[in-house]
């Protein structure tokens, strides 16, 4: 894992930080479950350090959740990450989209934002993967959970 634009931490760092005293409590506590009652359904778009978490508790998942990811992602490989996950969880669905990157699913950039920062710079316009991200999200939380 190598950092990224928006959280430059290397692992190194994060071991460290996840060692001092502030952080220790909870980090001891990273096993334990984590679930929120009351949730229907997840929808995950481009997860990414899928292989931090333990396979038991992708497995032990029993929410339904729905996974959208970019093919041409290079920051969050999609076969070690969202499509580990999707593969891990049971009964997980899984939307790959062509030609779309890890960034492509921010929201659209300025022009300023475009000749300054690294993950605004994307090969694709971000409105149509917006678009597909959001019609995949409202027909999984419209068939799992009911229309509103």
């Amino acid at each position: 894992c190598k950092p990224q634009p928006e959280f430059p931490v290397t692992a190194a760092k994060a071991a460290e930080a996840l060692a001092a005293p502030e952080l220790a409590a909870d980090a001891a506590r990273a096993g334990e479950d984590r679930s929120i009652r009351g949730v229907g359904a997840v929808f995950a778009m481009a997860p990414a350090f899928v292989q931090a978490l333990d396979p038991a508790s992708l497995h032990a998942i029993d929410t339904p959740v729905a996974i959208v990811l970019g093919q041409a992602d290079t920051v969050a490989a999609p076969n070690t990450n969202g499509g580990a996950a999707a593969r891990a969880i049971p009964r997980a669905q899984l939307t790959v989209l062509p030609g779309v990157g890890h960034y492509d699913f921010i929201s659209a950039c300025s022009p300023e934002g475009r000749a300054n920062l690294t993950i605004c710079q994307v090969a694709l316009p971000q409105g149509p993967t917006h678009v597909r991200a959001l019609e995949t999200a409202l027909a999984f939380f419209g068939k799992t959970l009911g229309r509103p």
